[in-house]
């Protein structure tokens, strides 16, 4: 019913909208002329919308009826499928039982692939003595690449054996099995860790090596590279299988690193040898050792070391970084532990600023970017120790002051007459005082800190007011 009371309003909509267009395109005499052609051209679009009319309601039932077929299809797919299933639910319940039956069969299953296994292995099980005998040989003989060949053998047929037997966390791994073959293969662990001293000994003494012999240094680190391939292999089998072996990875680059990275900590620490007790100058003292120290060392590291490590080590730049970092590090345990004092806060501004002339990190051979280079101290410990000098020049600038105003005064009380030139009296008080502030204003020039000059001149200012008031006060003291 509300269809048809729909579909009347639009007739009726559609005819008073006709009317309106009739009124006014044929409003005048010479438009209903044209009336013949206006019919013509309407009856041509209304030809024309029936005919895509019916085309798009062909259209829509042709998809329709193919839907249609895709959907009885897909039925007849879901009952074949509903079918198949319930058969071989129908089916399990008759084999069911079979699981406990072929428990048996499952046991001797494992044991037929661990002897498959074994019998894989056999050759090299049988050989794994002879294969240590000569390891340990090749060893005894500085030939590492041999003998790191002969544990890699060794070591292959071990990790085989153990990934047959399975994973700890299988329910099936036999822990029983896996200590056998780790006694078995006891002289192998033994054998690597002599092997793995040996290069880190290398390693160690790299600069001693690389002068001598620079091929013991290569073999060294082409071992440690097999090795960080190794890691790698075994990162990627774990991955995909859930074994690796216990020992694996050895990380033997970070290693090699942290050996370089300790031997220039000890030898920062041996340069360490004067005491304030024994000598007065120990603290420059021991800052000149250390840069005559790793001067020497960085030319080794250049020109001796650097083409024996591959590039991605870049050992040179490793090597400057942790001179740096030990360096620092000992300054800020030196500053920690109020160490230092006086004068020796200036020494330790000074080289903290000048460690990067071309008396250390800046010389020409080195062709280090100076401006990528970190601090020596810290911003924290700058502070600390430009707060120290301050304070300690502030101190020996109030004692000059003193002492020469008590000199002078002195010497204006006793009867002897000042020095004479043309016909004027001269004191020394004017050359005392521009040499004093000479020397500090040099002192200040080698310290490159803005706050650090403010304040110094700061401290030189009060202290002349004051110096300048006493002296006023003492000239007018009657004689």
């Amino acid at each position: 019913m509300e269809s048809t009371d729909t579909l009347r309003k639009l007739k009726e909509q559609a005819e008073t909208n006709a009317l309106k267009r009739l009124q006014y395109e044929f409003s005048t005499p010479d438009q209903l002329e044209q009336i013949e052609q206006h019919i013509l051209r309407n009856e041509k679009t209304k030809n024309m919308i029936e005919s895509q009319l019916k085309s798009a309601i062909q259209s829509h039932f042709i998809s329709v009826n193919s839907c249609m077929d895709q959907l009885k299809e897909i039925n007849g797919n879901i009952k074949e499928v509903k079918n198949t299933i319930y058969s071989i639910q129908e089916e399990y319940k008759t084999i069911s039982h079979l699981e406990n039956t072929l428990g048996e069969l499952r046991k001797e299953a494992n044991k037929h692939k661990q002897l498959k296994s074994a019998k894989e292995n056999v050759q090299n099980i049988l050989n794994v003595k002879d294969l240590a005998k000569k390891a340990e040989q090749y060893i005894d003989d500085n030939n590492l690449l041999l003998a790191h060949k002969c544990l890699f053998d060794m070591e292959k047929c071990k990790n085989d054996i153990l990934e047959e037997l399975g994973n700890p966390s299988d329910k099936n791994h036999n822990i029983d099995d896996i200590k056998l073959v780790e006694e078995f293969f006891k002289k192998v662990k033994q054998l690597q860790d002599i092997l793995h001293s040996n290069i880190f000994l290398i390693i160690k003494r790299m600069l001693e090596v690389s002068k001598s012999y620079p091929n013991q240094l290569v073999t060294a680190l082409r071992i440690i590279s097999r090795e960080e391939a190794l890691d790698e292999y075994w990162t990627k089998k774990k991955e995909e299988t859930g074994f690796s072996p216990s020992d694996r990875p050895k990380r033997w680059k970070d290693e090699c690193k942290e050996t370089i990275r300790q031997t220039i900590e000890t030898k920062i620490q041996g340069c360490w040898v004067d005491e304030r007790d024994t000598n007065e100058k120990w603290f420059s003292n021991n800052l000149a050792r250390i840069n005559s120290r790793f001067l020497d060392d960085l030319e080794i590291v250049k020109r001796l070391c650097e083409p024996c490590f591959p590039p991605s080590y870049k050992i040179f730049e490793f090597y400057v970084e942790n001179i740096i970092n030990s360096i620092s590090n000992h300054f800020h345990l030196l500053l920690d532990s109020n160490q230092l004092k006086d004068r020796e806060f200036y020494i330790l501004l000074s080289w903290s600023e000048a460690y990067k002339s071309k008396d250390f990190l800046g010389n020409p051979k080195f062709n280090i970017d100076l401006n990528k280079l970190p601090n020596i101290l810290d911003d924290d410990h700058y502070k600390l120790a430009l707060d120290r000098y301050l304070e300690y020049t502030n101190s020996n600038i109030k004692v000059w002051f003193q002492n020469t105003l008590t000199k002078n005064y002195n010497e204006w009380l006793t009867n002897k007459e000042p020095l004479l030139i043309d016909g004027c009296y001269e004191s020394n008080i004017p050359n005392d005082l521009y040499s004093m502030l000479f020397q500090q204003f040099t002192f200040t020039d080698l310290i490159k800190d803005d706050r650090f000059f403010k304040e110094f001149v700061k401290y030189i200012l009060s202290n002349l007011n004051i110096f300048h008031e006493s002296l006023r006060g003492f000239m007018h003291q009657p004689k």
